[in-house]
C-alpha cells in the first residue's frame, strides 16, 4: 500500500452502547413484551469517535481502565459491532487483543503456531519454512514443545508476537502487548514496530504506558468515558493525560477543611516553568553540556499559614530520574504570580532528551498541592566521547612500576 492510495484506517462517528438490566428477570420481561416496554438503561462505552490513519503512521490510544480503548479495537477487528458510525480498513489486518487469545492451552507452542497460521489461511509449508526464524524471535527454546497452559503471561506474549510475524499485514492492531515481558523482549518488539513503520505499515496501539506511546507513535488520542478528549502529538497528549491523573490521585492531599467542615481545594498553584541559558530573558530548549542552566518557577500562593515548597525533578525521556531539587525556604504568600529561580551552573548532563516535572509540596514533601508532568522539556548536546546521563569528574592514573621502561622496550 502506498501513501497515495488513501488512508489505511477511517473511523467515522463510532459509537457502542450496552444494555444494563437490574436483574435477569428484567431481561426476560423485556423479551416477553416484545420491546414495547424497556427494562434496561443504556450505557455508552464509546461515542462519536472519529479519526484517519495513513500508511506509515502509528497511533497510540491512551486512557484509564474502562475508557473504551479495547472496545474500539474489538470493533475494528470485527469481534464486536458498533451501534452507530462506520469504519473502513484498507489492507490486510493482524491483531493481538488479548494475551493467549486464539491459542489452545493443551497444545504446545509449536502446535499453536501452526494452528494459528492455518486459521489465517497460511500454508503449512510457509510456516515450516519460517519456523526457525519465528522460534528464534520468541526465545522460548524448549518451551515451544510444552503446553501453552504452562506459560507465564510474558511467555504467552512472546508466542503471540512471534506468531504474528507469519502475517505481513498492512495494519497492525495491538492491545497492551508490551504490558508484560522483560525489557529485552520489549526492545525487540519496538524495533519490529519501527521496521513495520518504515515499510509503510499502519499501527494502532493501545497502552497504559506513556513511554511506549511516546516511543512508538507519531500521534496519540486520549479517550475518557467513551469520548475522545484529545488528539495530537504523543508528548502533548500524554503530558495532559498524566497531569489529569496526578490531579485525581492527589485530590485529597490538595484539599483543606473549611470553617464549617466543607472541603475546599488548596490554592497554591504552579503558573509556569521556563528554562534559560544564564540570565537570558528568552526561554530555550537546547543546551550544551557545561552551560549555565537557569530554571524559572512561577507560582501563586494565596494561603496564609500553610508553608509550601517548590520542587522540580529532571527525568530522561525514558522516565529515569536524574535528580530532584527543593529549596529550604517556603514560597511566599501572594495572590499575584511570583517567581523563584533554580540555577545549575556548569550543567553536567550528557547528550539526550530530558523533561522537568514541577511540584508544589507541603513541608514534608509527602503531599503534592500542585504538579505538572512535562512542565518543560529540553535537549542537551555533548561534543565529547562520554556516554550516559551525567558527566562525572574523573581522572586516570598509571601506578608506579606498572609501565615498561621505554628504553628497555
Amino acid at each position: 500500500m502506498t501513501e497515495g492510495s488513501g488512508p489505511s484506517v477511517v473511523v467515522e462517528g463510532i459509537g457502542k452502547s450496552y444494555r444494563l438490566y437490574p436483574d435477569p428477570r428484567a431481561r426476560l420481561k423485556e423479551l416477553l413484551c416484545f420491546g414495547r416496554k424497556k427494562f434496561h438503561t443504556e450505557k455508552w462505552a464509546l461515542r462519536d469517535i472519529s479519526f484517519e490513519l495513513w500508511p506509515g503512521q502509528a497511533l497510540g490510544v491512551i486512557g484509564i481502565n474502562g475508557a473504551g480503548k479495547s472496545t474500539l479495537l474489538k470493533i475494528l477487528t470485527g469481534t464486536s459491532r458498533q451501534n452507530e458510525g462506520n469504519f473502513r480498513l484498507n489492507g490486510t489486518v493482524s491483531s493481538m487483543l488479548e494475551l493467549g487469545a486464539g491459542f489452545h492451552p493443551e497444545f504446545s507452542g509449536k502446535e499453536n503456531i501452526y494452528m494459528n497460521a492455518a486459521v489465517q489461511g497460511i500454508p503449512r509449508a510457509q510456516v515450516k519454512e519460517r519456523y526457525d526464524e519465528i522460534a528464534a524471535f520468541s526465545e522460548l527454546g524448549e518451551f515451544l514443545e510444552r503446553p501453552v497452559r504452562t506459560y507465564s503471561s510474558g511467555m504467552a506474549m512472546r508466542l503471540g508476537f512471534a506468531a504474528s510475524m507469519l502475517v505481513n499485514p498492512d495494519i497492525l492492531i495491538l492491545d497492551e502487548v508490551l504490558a508484560v515481558g522483560d525489557a529485552h523482549f520489549q526492545k525487540k518488539c519496538m524495533d519490529k514496530f519501527a521496521e513495520y513503520r518504515s515499510a509503510d505499515k499502519t499501527i494502532l496501539f493501545v497502552s497504559h504506558s506513556v513511554y511506549h506511546i511516546r516511543e512508538i507513535c507519531d500521534r496519540a488520542i486520549w479517550i475518557h468515558e467513551g469520548k475522545m478528549v484529545m488528539d495530537g502529538d504523543p508528548i502533548a497528549v500524554t503530558d495532559e493525560y498524566e497531569n489529569i491523573l496526578l490531579k485525581l490521585q492527589a485530590d485529597y492531599a490538595m484539599r483543606r477543611e473549611g470553617p464549617e467542615g466543607e472541603m475546599v481545594r488548596g490554592l497554591a498553584a504552579i503558573d509556569a516553568v521556563t528554562l534559560h541559558l544564564g540570565n537570558e530573558a528568552e526561554p530555550r530548549r537546547e543546551f550544551q553540556t557545561g552551560d549555565d542552566l537557569c530554571l524559572r518557577f512561577r507560582y501563586v500562593n494565596p494561603e496564609e499559614g500553610e508553608p509550601v515548597f517548590p520542587m522540580i525533578a529532571v527525568l530522561r525521556n525514558d522516565g529515569t530520574l536524574v535528580f530532584a531539587s527543593r529549596p529550604e525556604r517556603p514560597l511566599v504568600t501572594s495572590t499575584e504570580p511570583q517567581e523563584v529561580v533554580m540555577r545549575a551552573p556548569d550543567l553536567r548532563l550528557l547528550a539526550g532528551e530530558y523533561e522537568v516535572a514541577a511540584y508544589i509540596t507541603d513541608k514534608s514533601a509527602a503531599h503534592f498541592i500542585d504538579q505538572r508532568q512535562g512542565a518543560a522539556r529540553f535537549k542537551v548536546s555533548h561534543q565529547g566521547l562520554h556516554k550516559g546521563i551525567y558527566l562525572a569528574e574523573t581522572s586516570w592514573e598509571t601506578p608506579v612500576g606498572s609501565r615498561k621502561d621505554e628504553k628497555g622496550g
